[in-house]
């Protein structure tokens, strides 16, 4: 599974960084993916913290070559 973020979207608060650090990084700018392929022991916690996003900014591809999806459908804030 990899993982993206939207970076237009993000409103950096931070939900994703700290629940999985070893994942999500949001020290300078928007929230930032820092490994290339998200590990099968952290997926529900992925799929979790995708769903948490206020600004449904966390994008999931489950398989290669497979469209990406939003974690969730939500209403994104407007700035």
């Amino acid at each position: 599974m990899k993982v993206y973020i939207d970076t237009n979207a993000c409103i950096e608060c931070g939900i994703c960084s700290a629940e999985r650090p070893e994942i999500f990084s949001v020290e300078s700018g928007p929230c930032k993916v820092i490994i290339d392929t998200v590990p099968d022991e952290f997926r529900e916690s992925i799929l979790t913290i995708a769903d948490q996003c206020p600004a449904a900014a966390i994008f999931i591809e489950n398989e290669p070559g497979s469209p990406l999806e939003p974690a969730k459908k939500a209403y994104r804030y407007e700035l």
